[in-house]
């Protein structure tokens, strides 16, 4: 029989993991604050929200379920973490100074919490970690490293439905070539803008339709695939109607905006389809799981 523990056994397995994610908020925020008071501060608020929601995820499971290190493993892992940091922090990497710095911060936040807390803790708490001394100061430089491979992927897959749909398209990198118009795929035409979004919707998707934590890293693990194959129907859409029956003004600021959002909703619903497939696939798994 499993003996419930007292709050204050706790806040006290806890409270290394509290400490470590105020210091990595109170960083991520100070490197970002220029940002958060610009125009573009709807991207840090996102950002910022699903940070906190994996947080507070993370640290509910810790609270209700607390452990310690467990001997001599953890011990070791931690004192090894923390030699990485020092090899990272010393080391005379050709490397970006603030690049060096998110990922110092990261490991170090992380040895400390392993040695207290152990491998799961550490584990669980790693994710908004990331996040918050990571992901969040360095995602200009992140997002940009990954839309040109999404603007690739979209131009090439949108190239060859095009071409299946009868057109005469033909693609090179990210430029659609049309009889009298090239295409110029940008980094705002790529989804990127949508991906970020779709990071904080995708997680509330995912916690909301997976009941089991595998399914819902694979559910989450489709914002990526949902945001190509919505940007790609986009860019359909854009040829299809500059032929007919819009012409140029599809390239101008109120289609554009306006099929923009329709690839929002559309990279939203191809999630939520995707959950539910994947929910509809995973119920015979658990069925057996219960008989067995």
């Amino acid at each position: 029989m499993n003996v419930p523990l007292p709050v204050s056994t706790k806040l006290r397995f806890s409270i290394a993991t509290y400490i470590a994610l105020a210091i990595a908020f109170i960083y991520s925020l100070c490197m970002t604050w220029n940002g958060i008071i610009s125009r573009e501060w709807e991207t840090h608020a996102v950002l910022f929200a699903l940070g906190l929601l994996i947080s507070y995820d993370v640290c509910h499971k810790i609270y209700v379920r607390p452990t310690g290190p467990q001997g001599v493993q953890d011990s070791i892992a931690a004192w090894s973490v923390l030699i990485l940091f020092f090899l990272l922090a010393l080391a005379p990497l050709n490397i970006d100074v603030s690049w060096c710095q998110c990922w110092c911060l990261w490991l170090l936040l992380i040895a400390p919490l392993w040695f207290s807390s152990g491998r799961r803790v550490a584990l669980f708490a790693s994710i908004p970690l990331f996040m918050f001394c990571v992901f969040i100061p360095m995602h200009n430089e992140i997002m940009l490293a990954v839309s040109h491979p999404l603007r690739i992927i979209a131009t090439a897959t949108s190239g060859l439905i095009l071409r299946l749909l009868g057109f005469k398209v033909s693609n090179t990198l990210t430029v659609l070539k049309l009889d009298n118009v090239d295409l110029s795929i940008t980094d705002a035409c790529s989804g990127i803008q949508q991906f970020e979004a779709l990071l904080l919707l995708g997680y509330i998707l995912a916690k909301r339709q997976q009941k089991l934590l595998v399914w819902r890293i694979v559910h989450y693990s489709f914002c990526i695939p949902s945001v190509i194959l919505a940007n790609t129907i986009r860019l359909v859409l854009v040829v299809i109607l500059y032929r007919w029956p819009v012409g140029e003004a599809v390239m101008y600021s109120g289609w554009h905006e306006g099929l923009g959002y329709f690839q929002v909703l559309l990279a939203v619903m191809i999630m939520w389809a995707a959950g539910a497939l994947l929910s509809y696939a995973s119920k015979p798994l658990r069925g057996n799981e219960n008989e067995g």
